[in-house]
């Protein structure tokens, strides 16, 4: 093996042990979110994120696919952001 392939094989390990790391920690913010909002007790709060953010009963395997999908990992963000803000002006 050249210093050349082991380089590449270097990378692409870190890339990937990156992307693991990410994608946690993603996971551990989607969890967070979704725990905030269901303790608002709020319907208000409650159903847009049922419809826009995280599916009621999440699984793991749905929380991975909304961190590994950039989009929707965003979207559910920029959802919970609104839901917050909402939520301290109107005074749900």
């Amino acid at each position: 093996m050249t210093l050349d392939e082991i380089s590449k094989k270097v990378i692409e390990k870190a890339r990937n042990d990156w992307k693991n790391d990410v994608i946690q920690s993603r996971i551990a913010l989607l969890k967070a979110m979704d725990n905030a909002v269901r303790n608002m007790n709020d319907e208000r709060a409650f159903d847009p994120w049922l419809m826009g953010g995280v599916p009621d009963g999440a699984t793991e395997e749905d929380y991975e696919y909304i961190a590994d999908n950039h989009e929707d990992y965003i979207g559910t963000v920029k959802l919970f952001a609104n839901i917050i803000k909402n939520y301290a002006e109107e005074d749900f």
